[in-house]
């Protein structure tokens, strides 16, 4: 992907809890054992000049082996998630990851926990939009005083719920809604979700106040797209967004993009 002029590379799902069982396969930073390893994918990432940035999360919080839901936990289990994200911020800076992007999107814990649906607690972190919202702003806080130059985004949801995708038709499904956050924030906004001509792609960029756009499904069938786009030898990406691979080892394309 770094070959293929990849901007930057936001690593998959990569967990802050070494007790964060949810589902199989994630990646983490939980331990400082993991840092020679991450050393070397930043490396080979930046050989290539290309920026990495690795995405902090967590898909539940377990204590002495089981999980503990949102609204369950106390205080000071809310205060170690914030440490785990904070901790795990300082190992991706020693690895040389050039930012974190913080994992507040698709039901996992973050996104759970600020959701008006879900937190129920009857605390400091419960109730208005501000006290939900307040242990995002502690980790921020927290990463910004622990680390010195850690670029630092979010994740967040706009809506999960979407049918399939073709290329051309139904792109940039959350396009509307990134684009409406774009005219009320200051800092730049980046759009994820079904993006796959590049005409579309430029289209977002011209008319909106949106700065970037992030692939994942179609760069995992064909790592070198964006490379692609710039010489011309492609206007579409092959991806259809079958979802296959999604279930095979290491997140392969079925049709053989990446063989």
């Amino acid at each position: 992907m770094a070959r293929g002029v990849v901007g930057t590379i936001i690593t998959g799902f990569t967990s802050v809890s070494a007790d964060d069982f949810y589902f199989g396969g994630m990646m983490r930073l939980s331990d400082n054992k993991l840092i020679p390893q991450y050393k070397k994918l930043v490396e080979i990432i930046h050989e290539n000049d290309c920026a990495a940035i690795s995405q902090l999360a967590l898909g539940a919080f377990y204590k002495n082996g089981f999980e503990v839901g949102e609204n369950e936990m106390t205080l000071q289990d809310v205060r170690e998630v914030i440490n785990f994200f904070v901790n795990a911020a300082i190992r991706a800076e020693i690895c040389g990851f050039d930012g974190v992007q913080i994992h507040a999107a698709h039901f996992f814990f973050l996104s759970r926990f600020i959701s008006p649906k879900i937190n129920c607690r009857t605390d400091e972190f419960s109730g208005s939009t501000e006290n939900r919202a307040k242990i995002l702003l502690e980790i921020l806080s927290g990463i910004k005083k622990s680390t010195k130059n850690l670029h630092v985004t979010i994740k967040i949801n706009s809506n999960d719920f979407v049918a399939g995708i073709k290329s051309g038709v139904n792109e940039g499904y959350f396009a509307d809604f990134a684009a409406k956050l774009a005219e009320n924030v200051d800092v730049p906004i980046i759009c994820v979700g079904g993006f796959r001509s590049r005409d579309f792609m430029e289209k977002i960029l011209r008319e909106t106040k949106i700065e970037l756009i992030s692939l994942s499904r179609p760069l995992v069938r064909e790592p070198n797209l964006p490379k692609k786009f710039f010489d011309g030898s492609s206007d579409v990406s092959k991806c259809i967004s079958c979802n296959s691979c999604y279930r095979t080892p290491a997140y392969r394309c079925i049709f053989g993009g990446r063989a």
